[in-house]
Parts: C-alpha cells; sequence; structure tokens
C-alpha cells in the first residue's frame, strides 16, 4: 500500500475524510438527510440513475359477463438524476507557511475540508430545490404573505400544505426548511412555539425546531434570505457517484504541497417539480 509525504496511506485519508462526511451528513446537515439518497442505486460506469414514476391506474369492476375488460391509463416516466458534478475543496500548502505553523497544516486542512465540502454540498441542493419548484398551474412558486412578504403566515404553510395535497403527496416525510430570521419570527407564533415547547413532534432530523401542518420545521444557514422552502422527501434526491478522494500532491519545484478534497455526485428535482412548494419575498 502506497505511503504519502506524512506517512499515512491514500486509502487510510479517503475513509477519514468520507467518514467526516458521512457524520456531517448525518449529524449536522440539514437539508440532505431530508431528502432521497440514491447512491445505493448507482452501478459502475453510470452517468446517471433512472428514477421511475407510474401514472394512470385505478380500481375497476372485475366483468363476470364474459366480455374482455377495457384497458387501463396506465402510463411509465422516468427523471433521470445525472451524475455530473465533480466539484472539490483545495488548497496550496507553502514549505514557509508549514515550518512556521504551531499546527499541522495537513491536518487542519484535511480535519475541515470534508465539512466545508458537505455545507456546500448542501447549499446547492437548496438552490436546485427553489428553482425547481413547478410554476405550471396550481403555481408552486408562492409569495409570503407576512411582515414585509419576507416571513411566511401560517395561512401561507396551510397553502403549502393543500398543494402538496391535491398532488397526492403522502402526507409523512414534509419539510419546512427556513431562515434563521424566518425560525425566530415563526416561533413568535403560538401555535408553533407550543408544539416546540411541548416536544410535538420529537425531532428526528438535524435543525428540526417544531412541527406544524404536518410539515417538520427545520432551520438551516444554507436556506437563501427572505426564501424558504415546503416539500416532501421525495421531492429531490442526490447520489454519490464517487465518494470523496483526499489528494495530497508534492510540488517539489513550487516549494509547496496541493491538498484537495474532491467529490463526484448528483441531484435532481423529481415529477416536474410538484412535491415542492417554494416561497420568496414576490412570487416569482
Amino acid at each position: 500500500m502506497a505511503l504519502n509525504a506524512s506517512g499515512v496511506s491514500a486509502v487510510s485519508e479517503a475513509q477519514i475524510a468520507q467518514k467526516i462526511v458521512q457524520d456531517y451528513l448525518q449529524d449536522d446537515a440539514v437539508i440532505i438527510p431530508s431528502i432521497m439518497n440514491l447512491t445505493s442505486y448507482v452501478r459502475p460506469g453510470a452517468k446517471s440513475v433512472a428514477i421511475p414514476r407510474v401514472s394512470g391506474l385505478a380500481m375497476t369492476d372485475v366483468k363476470e359477463d364474459g366480455t374482455q375488460q377495457s384497458d387501463g391509463a396506465f402510463a411509465a416516466a422516468a427523471d433521470t438524476l445525472s451524475l455530473d458534478k465533480f466539484k472539490e475543496v483545495r488548497n496550496y500548502i507553502y514549505e514557509t507557511g508549514s515550518a512556521q505553523s504551531m499546527v499541522d497544516l495537513h491536518n487542519a486542512f484535511f480535519d475541515a475540508a470534508p465539512g466545508t465540502f458537505a455545507e456546500a454540498m448542501e447549499n446547492l441542493v437548496y438552490v436546485a430545490m427553489l428553482a425547481g419548484a413547478s410554476t405550471s398551474s396550481p403555481d408552486h412558486l408562492l409569495q409570503m404573505s407576512g411582515t414585509g412578504n419576507t416571513i411566511p403566515t401560517l395561512a401561507d404553510i396551510r397553502l403549502a400544505s393543500e398543494l402538496l395535497d391535491v398532488q397526492k403527496v403522502p402526507a409523512s416525510d414534509r419539510f419546512l426548511v427556513v431562515t434563521p430570521t424566518i425560525k425566530t419570527a415563526l416561533l413568535s407564533i403560538s401555535d408553533i412555539s407550543d408544539a416546540s415547547k411541548s416536544g410535538v413532534g420529537s425531532p428526528t432530523v438535524s435543525g428540526q425546531f417544531s412541527e406544524i401542518y404536518g410539515f417538520k420545521l427545520l432551520v438551516s444557514n444554507q436556506v437563501t434570505a427572505n426564501t424558504c422552502m415546503a416539500y416532501h422527501k421525495s421531492f429531490v434526491s442526490y447520489a454519490w457517484q464517487k465518494t470523496l478522494e483526499p489528494i495530497n500532491e508534492r510540488q517539489r519545484s513550487w516549494g509547496r504541497d496541493f491538498v484537495s478534497v474532491r467529490g463526484f455526485f448528483g441531484y435532481k428535482v423529481l415529477d416536474s417539480g410538484k412535491r415542492g412548494v417554494a416561497f420568496n419575498a414576490t412570487g416569482s
């Protein structure tokens, strides 16, 4: 097994980096744990994952008079999750900086970089969620009606629930993710603060602070200012093509090391964005 300049095997570094990211996604991330992880469906060499969905099924009477049953309206379609995001967190560590540092800069980088990667990944997913909400009738991109159109009201949350109900979205695994500012405003509403204090809907995911109208209320710093998102777990999915790879490359002629944590993944809003409702200050 090959060793790097520090005497640590590349496989060991990869396992450590991946564990840090997985620990972050499981324990600290808010949005990623609330959506579908389809990594187990990725096959070697695959460029995408096909997520099938069906429609048109109906229950009918069984004919007993000898006549032929009419054909149903069964239809099948698929959403394609492309594995097209190749990202990294990188830096150069120069000999002078490393020699004069009180801490091991390489260890410090590989301790911090996976968490930075995971946070940025979560931000990318949230931006895609906002952009992916359906704008066909009935519109799933709505204007908040609270103070300055920057805070959702209970009526807004009820409307989001209704829109998901109309689309026959399952009542379980629904979430509303908001900014810290919106969280503070929502907790001034007695229905929400009382649920939070009484422990109704005890937290099942990181960031949960209350629950109302079937939505688990989450707070995340990755949510864009003056926006929030109501959605079902199946609104968006993600998958890893290649788990995190640490790189520690000596560049002797430059007097430095190139360090990086790279990952290959993808994410996709499913079902034409009908399983989520986006809120902003303008409704457009």
